[in-house]
């Protein structure tokens, strides 16, 4: 609970510091992150109650939700291999990536669970490939939901 509440906060200054000013300007914004990842890390991974995830959330960020959101989809076994080699280097893990393979796992399906309750705002894209061709596919997706936007606001 204490670690949804601290996120919760840091994440109601990001939303009125950075992005609704942002978002109020006209300028897109995109973030790695959100909402999302503490409904995954905190409550389908973690066991915490992702309905008291998602109050918090909503109050801390003042109901500022993201249109789309990207998931990078990938087996936990090549996930662990390339956050290990992060540019060519061997580094040390963080306190998540130190977890076991069955809380990544968890967290694999959790992403995956979100996106299949909301088809319309979260795409998965695979992360197999080469960089970019994983940025063809996103870019693919972002160009699409931006046409579908001016279209529906008559632009």
């Amino acid at each position: 609970a204490c670690e949804t509440l601290l996120y919760g906060a840091s994440r109601s200054q990001l939303a009125s510091e950075v992005i609704r000013p942002a978002l109020e300007a006209g300028k897109v914004v995109i973030c790695d992150r959100y909402l999302d990842s503490s409904l995954v890390y905190q409550g389908f991974a973690g066991g915490g109650d992702v309905e008291s995830i998602k109050q918090i959330n909503n109050w801390a960020t003042k109901g500022l939700f993201p249109d789309i959101t990207i998931v990078l989809d990938l087996d936990v076994e090549t996930g662990r291999q390339r956050t290990l080699q992060k540019d060519g280097n061997i580094r040390g893990l963080d306190r998540v990536e130190q977890k076991d393979l069955a809380f990544h796992q968890r967290v694999r399906e959790g992403f995956l669970r979100l996106a299949l309750e909301e088809p319309k705002r979260i795409f998965v894209v695979s992360g197999e490939g080469d960089r970019l061709d994983i940025h063809l596919r996103i870019w693919e997706i972002i160009q699409s939901f931006l046409k579908a936007r001016e279209v529906k606001n008559g632009v």
